[in-house]
């Protein structure tokens, strides 16, 4: 089954939610600011992610700027420990089957997973 970690203030979140319910697949809505991510769970995340681990961080945000850290020297441990402490920094749209992950930037990008 399809997860959508989902934000339903960001509007590419929003367009990502509109794009699945057109498809009609089967899919989770997961409100991941609502109901936070276990450590495994961003585990899972991080080491599935179609791309640079990296890119799961929202690097504008405050708390990510204000923690000194440089983004592209962070491990995939040291990026699953910054977002289990700040989720809002986590990136969104996120769509994943199974243990592999796409981030919905542009939203087109979900059919990396969508199309398989």
């Amino acid at each position: 089954m399809y997860k959508l970690f989902h934000n339903p203030r960001c509007s590419k979140s929003r367009a990502a939610l509109q794009l699945l319910e057109e498809t009609k697949i089967d899919f989770q809505t997961v409100l991941y600011l609502e109901n936070p991510l276990s450590k495994s769970e961003i585990s899972v995340l991080v080491d599935g992610v179609i791309g640079d681990y990296h890119h799961l961080i929202r690097k504008g945000e405050e708390e990510f700027r204000q923690s000194g850290k440089e983004l592209t020297k962070m491990s995939k441990s040291e990026v699953t420990q910054f977002l289990f402490s700040n989720g809002r920094c986590m990136e969104r749209p996120i769509l994943s089957q199974g243990n592999r992950c796409v981030i919905g930037r542009p939203t087109e990008r979900l059919n990396l997973i969508l199309d398989q």
